[in-house]
């Protein structure tokens, strides 16, 4: 509707019928959007497809209102094809405040295309907006993002007002152990996967590269990697991939593969290579040939795989949490949120009733009253993390249950399973104590 009633060639009238004391009331109905200055104005291509897209962007002095999911939502891109609407989003701004003071339009002539081919798999199933795990759906994501990540930093900075202090050294402790929990849940929620899969990042770069960039092996004992090139670059070099070990120390059971093109990124083709490790302690570089162009991969042969030496976790693509922080917007839409940027989950201290009990820096959390809210929060930004990558890959998701129904189901059982992982570390955590 919103289409329908913000047009200057319309006018609208809605009227209202009293069936019981007769009589009706009639008035114009109309969708204003609100004032702003226009930022971006552009066509831009989707990797892998012929047809670009027109983004528009109009940022705002105000913050706009914007919850996930929500119909009403005034912020966010409007996905629009063959004059219809068919969803709006943040994407992956949609839990940073900065986002909320953007909106626009990404007009795509592609969905229409596709709908008209009778392919409905990019709509959900109740048609109630765009299935973002469409092939075609997470490059456009992709690429909306792209495109408007410099204008929402930018917005970041400006908002940052106040001056931040560190977080005490007492405490930073307490957060490097929940951070090692949240990884172990994590990883058992969701597995140790994304090792060698195509990350929609790489299908932004005309390039060759292996998955993974860096190999375990047990003696003895093979593992398959992946090597992906270009569409690009496989028109010029063609399909034969020539693998081999630099210093010989590593057994290349695939010395020739030829490539397939990507079943899901149809711009991107992939071919798979067995290698074995023999001796412990042997150190070698997979070399992978496509023509002129080369990718490498560093392997090592160990006696146990899976141990990694003790430090603060690192950032990762696969979402591990990698720390916390705080922020200090004095209008946050939500207590917490996992930031996916730097693995970080952070805390909107200025949230209603929040710094009553952490603290604005956070100096509060030994507090009974302190430990107990920072357990919901943080839980409660941890697990929307998970359900959403398990509705992603459509985990003990019920058919005929709606997106929403689904999510809550997933974060009570993640709340049911883990909380009191959670609780039993914060509410017994000793401040006092010394590291070793």
């Amino acid at each position: 509707m919103r289409e329908i009633l913000s047009s200057t060639n319309r006018e609208i009238k809605l009227t209202f019928e009293d069936l019981r004391r007769g009589g009706k009331t009639t008035f114009k109905v109309n969708y204003e959007f609100p004032n702003a200055k226009k930022v971006l104005d552009k066509k831009i291509d989707v990797p892998g497809y012929k047809k670009q897209v027109k983004l528009v962007v109009y940022e705002t002095k105000e913050k706009l209102d914007y919850k996930r999911n929500s119909p009403l939502n005034i912020a966010g891109i409007l996905i629009k094809t063959g004059g219809s609407i068919l969803d709006n989003s943040l994407f992956k701004f949609e839990n940073d405040s900065a986002g909320s003071y953007f909106y626009g339009e990404c007009i795509s002539e592609e969905i229409d295309d596709i709908l008209r081919s009778e392919d409905s798999s990019i709509l959900q199933m109740g048609r109630s907006g765009i299935d973002w795990s469409n092939e075609y759906a997470q490059l456009l994501m992709k690429t909306i993002e792209r495109a408007i990540e410099p204008l929402i930093e930018e917005k970041k900075k400006e908002l940052a007002k106040k001056k931040k202090t560190e977080l005490t050294k007492e405490n930073q402790k307490l957060f490097n152990e929940l951070s090692k929990l949240f990884n172990d849940i994590f990883k058992e929620e969701l597995g140790d996967e994304g090792k060698t899969d195509l990350d929609i990042e790489d299908v932004f770069e005309e390039k060759v590269f292996i998955k993974p960039e860096v190999m375990n092996l047990l003696p003895k004992n093979s593992r398959t990697a992946c090597f992906y090139a270009h569409e690009n670059i496989v028109k010029k070099q063609g399909e034969l991939v020539k693998i081999y070990a630099v210093r010989q120390k590593i057994l290349v059971l695939d010395e020739k593969i030829y490539l397939e093109r990507h079943k899901k990124y149809s711009n991107m083709f992939i071919g798979k290579f067995k290698i074995k490790g023999l001796n412990i302690g042997d150190e070698d570089v997979i070399e992978a040939a496509l023509g002129d162009e080369k990718a490498l991969c560093e392997v090592k042969v160990k006696e146990e795989l899976g141990k990694k030496p003790r430090g603060p976790p690192k950032p990762s693509k696969q979402g591990n949490i990698t720390g916390f922080d705080y922020d200090l917007d004095p209008n946050p839409n939500q207590r917490a949120y996992h930031n996916i940027k730097n693995g970080k989950i952070v805390i909107f201290t200025q949230f209603p009733g929040v710094s009553n009990y952490v603290g604005e820096d956070l100096k509060e959390i030994k507090t009974d009253m302190g430990r107990m809210l920072l357990c919901e929060i943080v839980c409660e930004a941890m697990f929307r993390r998970i359900a959403k990558e398990q509705m992603k890959k459509g985990e003990a998701v019920i058919f005929g249950e709606s997106d929403a129904d689904a999510y809550q189901n997933l974060i009570n059982d993640l709340q049911k399973k883990h909380l009191n992982k959670v609780y039993n570390l914060v509410m017994n955590y000793d401040f006092e104590s010394k590291e070793e």
